[in-house]
């Protein structure tokens, strides 16, 4: 986990050039093979052009450096009804049609 949270904040400030980051709260997700989905409100509104699931608004994959962080903290931000910092890659990459994750900050109370 602490590795995570490292590559949490090591992502944070090497990615400022990717889109805006939001602040949302995670209402559904899945796992459809070794890919994440996520459906957040509010609806992200830098939805890139490829982005046209209207059912999730993110994917990350599993196996990926930092995707285990990734999950153990949406799954806990979802449980607690928690918001999270979400930014997205500016890329339909994982799945053609929704945004990939650039990172997921979770804020501990």
């Amino acid at each position: 986990m602490k590795t995570a949270f490292i590559l949490v904040i090591s992502l944070l400030f090497s990615s400022m050039s990717f889109a805006e980051s939001f602040k949302v709260k995670i209402n559904r997700m899945a796992i459809v093979g070794n890919i994440v989905y996520l459906k957040v409100t509010p609806t992200p509104t830098d939805k890139i052009s490829c982005a046209t699931n209207t059912s999730y608004d993110y994917t990350f994959p599993l196996g990926t450096d930092g995707a285990n962080g990734w999950l153990s903290m949406a799954m806990a931000a979802y449980m607690a009804d928690t918001p999270v910092t979400v930014r997205s890659l500016n890329s339909c990459n994982n799945i053609a049609d929704t945004q990939d994750v650039n990172f997921l900050v979770l804020e501990i109370r």
